[in-house]
């Protein structure tokens, strides 16, 4: 029942409040769009990598996708799953990468939309003035009639109705985007991070230390051949 008072107050069904109402949906829409869209699409390939990576190293079976084929080659170097294993084993259970991906070192994209908020106010504000306008065109300042004055009295207040609901619909419309895009940056970040959070306890970036490793590794591999092979008399 409150609700619906409320609503009541904010909504007079003038233009200016379908042109609020549209702005807000459309925006919402969008930004959640963009979310979903950083989230599955741009994040979603090291996703199903890492996720690939993670059942790999507790030795369990994975299905490889294609996307997670190009991104192991890409930052792996290889998608042979036995040359992972071996990866893993040398490596005290770690992953070397040759590349970090550069979807999680670079910072969450910001949203286009942050306009919405003055625009929907601007609205808000364009509709009040409309509203003074409209309801100061019925007086006449000039009459003597009493029910003239009264009906232009009835106008104005019409007219203030709408000015005073249209400034709460546009004011209340910007600030509940606030909050959208609050939610909606909030959740980039996590995702991102939790991304980054899972590479980080599988992974560890090639470097001089585990690139010499690997090279003490294949001269060893390299000295116990040669051991087999007799020496020229």
């Amino acid at each position: 029942m409150e609700i619906a008072k409320f609503w009541n107050i904010i909504w007079d069904n003038e233009p200016f409040h379908w042109a609020i109402a549209a702005v807000l949906i459309v925006a919402i829409v969008v930004e959640i769009y963009t979310v979903w869209w950083y989230l599955h699409l741009e994040c979603g390939e090291t996703q199903a990598s890492i996720s690939f990576l993670i059942k790999l190293q507790n030795g369990k079976n994975a299905n490889k996708l294609n996307k997670v084929s190009r991104w192991l080659k890409k930052h792996l170097g290889t998608d042979d799953v036995k040359k992972i294993r071996q990866n893993i084993a040398q490596n005290d259970d770690r992953i070397i990468l040759i590349k970090y991906p550069s979807v999680l070192a670079r910072p969450i994209p910001r949203t286009s939309l942050r306009f919405v908020t003055t625009l929907c106010t601007a609205i808000g504000v364009l509709g009040t003035f409309y509203g003074i306008q409209k309801g100061l065109q019925g007086i006449n300042l000039s009459t003597e009639n009493s029910q003239e004055l009264m009906n232009a009295s009835t106008g104005l207040l019409q007219g203030m109705t709408t000015a005073f609901s249209t400034s709460l619909m546009g004011l209340g419309s910007g600030s509940l985007f606030t909050l959208v895009l609050f939610g909606c940056d909030w959740r980039r970040q996590q995702g991102r991070d939790s991304l980054r959070q899972k590479l980080e306890n599988i992974a560890t970036l090639k470097t001089a230390d585990n690139g010499n490793h690997e090279v003490f590794e294949a001269l060893s591999l390299v000295a116990k051949n040669l051991t087999g092979l007799k020496q020229p008399g």
